[in-house]
């Protein structure tokens, strides 16, 4: 009822949001939409690695254990600083 008061009575002066809060906003939602989705791309990079120098194909969660077993949990996340500069 709320929602659907809102949607019909809109108020018609509304201000605008200033560019810079937009600006932040876009920039927050894209280094937390990184942080979450970069251990995929890891990930999937070394997937392409393995496939193109021919060896034996294992699936993502062996990789996740490999790459967990290698370096830690922080492997997942190696150059995740690089990306954040190119989100930004």
């Amino acid at each position: 009822a709320v929602l659907r008061y809102r949607l019909t009575h809109r108020q018609e002066a509304h201000t605008p949001v200033p560019t810079h809060i937009k600006l932040l906003a876009g920039a927050s939602a894209g280094l937390v939409a990184q942080t979450i989705t970069y251990p995929l791309d890891v990930v999937r990079r070394n997937m392409q690695v393995e496939a193109g120098a021919g060896l034996q194909h294992v699936g993502v969660s062996a990789w996740v254990a490999r790459i967990v077993a290698a370096d830690g949990w922080r492997g997942l996340y190696r150059g995740l600083s690089v990306n954040y500069i190119k989100v930004v």
